[in-house]
């Protein structure tokens, strides 16, 4: 069963959250969420359906940069024991451009998406986000 951009929307209205259709960008749907606690930086989550809406990213584009310089074994170790004490979370890194986002990716096959599942990957993303936003800064100011 595939989820549609429709019914996601349906879903953000009811929660009263922002957000921007970008669905003819490679983005999907573009969400904004007030400030973190943790810095003056906007959360921003895409959503982007894949597999005729049978798989969704949802992802925080941008949210670190790798800097040249660092020591790449001490960023992703770090990066590897946050995604292990969570659930869901995994990371991404483009070599090409240092980009490091953190993502949750649902395999929906033959199952519904419900409002209470969505919210739950949703959420759950921006609260890991802000758990470990200062160990990772930390990280890469080093």
């Amino acid at each position: 069963m595939a989820t549609t951009y429709e019914e996601i929307i349906g879903y953000l209205k009811e929660d009263g959250l922002s957000f921007d259709d970008r669905r003819d960008s490679d983005e999907g749907l573009v969400l904004f969420f007030s400030k973190s606690e943790m810095d003056d930086k906007p959360e921003v989550v895409s959503i982007k359906l894949d597999e005729d809406g049978e798989f969704i990213h949802f992802y925080e584009p941008q949210r670190y940069t790798f800097l040249p310089g660092l020591s790449n074994e001490k960023v992703f170790e770090l990066l590897l024991i946050i995604q292990n004490e969570t659930k869901m979370l995994q990371w991404e890194y483009d070599p090409a451009d240092g980009e490091i986002r953190a993502c949750v990716e649902l395999p929906l096959e033959d199952a519904l998406l419900t409002k209470r599942l969505f919210m739950r990957v949703l959420n759950g993303l921006v609260k890991m986000m802000d758990v470990s936003h200062e160990r990772i800064l930390s990280m890469l100011e080093q």
